[in-house]
């Protein structure tokens, strides 16, 4: 863990590795995917459903107890990605078709209309969280209510997901697209900004 921002950058300890024969007691159970700050904190997953927030210096809470996982089905689960309308509303996802909603205190297992490999995930402004998966599959929806929206038969998965003026943002390392009013596009954008692909980030209303 290294912390930018501040006087002088600070190494902290790393995240503890797996130590217990019963995986559901650790909390990081693969290799971290994303992280992302959600009301002031940092929070991280990654795979076998693996998650957690920095709550202070070198102290971390984990919740990968929280999300139980079966030694038969590594391969199947999550998480590649999340992300949330608050601390108390948060969307993970990965896997085939492995979708789960936090409130802060209880996780539950969503039903998702589709076991294709996930990647990503935006909870927009509109109301809804839109879920990527395999050749850029798009899903909306919320709670235990989705809907294909479109396919966009696209080779890489799109690896960020973000709500930018009105409309849900995606890339991967082949281009920037859009989702709006349910329909997926590439954005025509300079060249010299079009190259700059494959992740993205929204903060105090900048696109980076």
């Amino acid at each position: 863990i290294y912390i930018l921002g501040g006087p002088i950058p600070v190494e902290e300890t790393p995240l503890d590795p797996p130590s217990s024969t019963n995986a559901n007691d650790n909390f990081v159970r693969g290799t971290v995917s994303k992280i992302k700050s959600i009301d002031g904190y940092a929070y991280v997953c990654g795979g076998r459903r693996s998650f957690g927030k920095r709550i202070g210096k070198n102290k971390w809470q984990s919740y990968s107890h929280l999300f139980k996982i079966n030694n038969d089905l590594d391969d199947v689960l999550g998480f590649s990605d999340f992300d949330g309308f608050s601390s108390k509303d948060i969307y993970l996802v990965g896997g085939l078709g492995d979708v789960w909603h936090f409130n802060g205190e209880v996780s539950r297992k969503l039903s998702f209309p589709s076991n294709i490999p996930i990647y990503s995930v935006c909870c927009s402004k509109d109301g809804f969280v839109y879920v990527s998966g395999l050749n850029g599959d798009i899903f909306k929806g919320k709670e235990n209510s989705w809907e294909k929206i479109t396919s966009a038969n696209i080779s890489l998965p799109i690896k960020d997901m973000v709500w930018h003026e009105g409309q849900v943002w995606c890339t991967n390392d082949y281009g920037i697209f859009s989702i709006k009013d349910n329909k997926f596009q590439r954005e025509n954008l300079p060249n010299d900004i079009s190259v700059s692909a494959g992740n993205m980030s929204v903060r105090h209303g900048i696109l980076l």
